[in-house]
């Protein structure tokens, strides 16, 4: 895909913060973010990005309820569209809603909009990260590429995710 036709967007790679068993075997692991611009009800942009963690385990986008300023700020809207049972996040209920992201194109130096599907769980888990989730689901909506290179030696990798222009 060139890149005159796709929206591009850097990745943030930081080694992954997680819990290691003395038993595990040292591997480098990381996690992958991008800075996401949330929009009020009237299209304007938060100010201050927030990194949201691509979560490709996740089969809907989440923003967990630690996340207290942005869940107040946005005015998320119900998804009236949704038939059927609305999933639970690790056994917690939640709200289904609609929102708008920014994400920043480098290509062009200015923020492209997408309709997000999001889970807005009541409570936090325990045992989760918290981060904000991009799902599966927004992934494949978009045909979302994501590429990550690992190849020169002992520096972090790097990576983007493309969109393609016309969906």
């Amino acid at each position: 895909m060139a890149e005159g036709n796709a929206t591009i967007v850097p990745l943030i790679i930081r080694p992954a913060r997680r819990v290691r068993r003395q038993q595990d075997p040292p591997l480098a692991t990381y996690d992958l973010f991008i800075e996401t611009y949330w929009h009020r009800p009237d299209l304007l942009p938060l100010p201050k990005p927030h990194h949201s963690l691509l979560a490709l385990e996740e089969p809907l986008s989440v923003i967990p309820a630690c996340h207290t300023y942005l869940r107040e700020t946005i005015g998320f809207a119900p998804e009236p569209a949704w038939h059927g049972p609305i999933p639970t996040w690790h056994s917690v209920p939640c709200r289904l809603c609609q929102a708008i992201i920014g994400l920043p194109n480098h290509a062009v130096h200015s923020l492209r909009r997408f309709s997000i599907l999001l889970l807005l769980p009541d409570e936090d888990p325990l045992d989760v990260r918290p981060f904000i989730y991009l799902g599966m689901q927004f992934f494949s909506q978009f045909r979302a590429t994501i590429t990550v290179d690992c190849s020169a030696a002992n520096t972090p990798p790097r990576g983007t995710l493309l969109f393609p222009l016309h969906l």
